[in-house]
């Protein structure tokens, strides 16, 4: 199964001492109808975000141009490999194998870039606030680049002789789970464990720890924030900004912390029932559909965007119904 984000909650060599309830049609109806509200609200709300970081000029700064990366990731997540393990919940039918190892491969490529997305912002606020002197050379539009093609290129990278060779991991159907994601434990899987899983949670938290005290430390919070800047109106944004990326980072660990604590408790040999472990991991998918919502509720610069795009979206679909009137009332 999937080791990004969440932590390969298969972890346990697919808990083969593990069993599912009597009514294991139950849970994967549960989960299967949880999956879908992932991507109505999903792929609509990722696609909202981009729009509004694309079409609105306030939006287009460093971290909000961060956020756009993990939206991209995000929108390609619920899009494609979500889908797949909803119709495996479903059905408990494996596609095809060479589709069932793609969607392993992309769900575990696009898991780990969403991870390291989120650490990106997590750097991004820490020099920000911590190291503000320094800001300006992460925030120019060539090292935003940069790191957005990192994000998606690291991954892939780290994945990539999967495709020359087996013997360092695979991906294939687990029957137990339903699901496309790693068959045995290769080296990679290990990696990817450890390089995308591991180390960004207890780094992101140093970080955001980091941020806390500093601004604890300091008599006024929103001047800490905003002394770069030299307006109220900046700084009020900047703080905003803190507080809505500080969001994402709790969203992802309320959504990983689960399956990183089943799997460390299947490794240290515990037993775990499989339901458990196949609850938490669709758990983690949850961030996907949740990080547009976050943005809207925090930050009032993407809530008005949204409005903005809906707006436009609406007076769009106005003229074209109004124009294919005109032509039917023509002929």
């Amino acid at each position: 199964m999937e080791g990004l984000r969440s932590a390969a909650i298969n972890g346990s060599g697919g808990n083969l001492t593990g069993f599912m309830p009597a009514d294991e049609n139950t849970i994967f109806k549960v989960l299967t109808g949880f999956s879908c509200v992932i991507m109505l609200i999903g792929i609509p709300g990722n696609l909202l975000v981009i729009a509004s970081v694309i079409i609105n000029k306030e939006l287009r700064s460093a971290p909000n141009f961060l956020v756009l990366s993990l939206s991209i990731c995000d929108l390609l997540f619920v899009s494609i490999p979500v889908p797949v393990h909803t119709y495996t919940y479903s059905t408990g039918h494996p596609p095809a194998p060479k589709t069932c190892w793609a969607i392993g491969f992309i769900t575990n490529w696009l898991l780990a870039s969403s991870v390291l997305s989120t650490g990106a912002i997590a750097i991004n606020r820490y020099i920000a606030i911590v190291l503000k002197s320094k800001y300006h050379q992460i925030s120019d539009q060539r090292a935003v680049a940069v790191i957005c093609i990192c994000v998606f290129l690291v991954p892939f990278l780290i994945l990539s002789p999967t495709l020359f060779d087996d013997s360092l991991g695979n991906f294939g159907f687990e029957s137990w789970d339903r699901n496309c994601g790693w068959a045995g434990n290769g080296i990679l899987r290990l990696v990817i464990i450890g390089v995308v899983s591991i180390f960004p949670v207890v780094f992101m938290t140093l970080c955001y720890i980091r941020i806390v005290l500093y601004v604890i430390a300091s008599r006024k919070r929103v001047g800490v924030i905003g002394q770069a800047t030299t307006s109220r109106a900046a700084r009020n944004t900047e703080t905003r900004m803190t507080l809505m990326l500080a969001m994402v980072y709790i969203v992802y660990l309320v959504t990983t912390l689960p399956s990183l604590l089943v799997n460390g408790i299947a490794q240290a040999g515990v037993f775990v029932p499989d339901w458990v472990h196949v609850i938490s991991f669709t758990f983690v998918w949850m961030s996907s559909a949740a990080n547009p919502v976050v943005y809207g509720l925090v930050n009032k610069k993407y809530r008005d965007a949204y409005k903005s795009v809906a707006r436009k979206i609406n007076s769009f679909t106005f003229k074209r119904t109004q124009s294919e009137s005109l032509d039917m009332n023509t002929q």
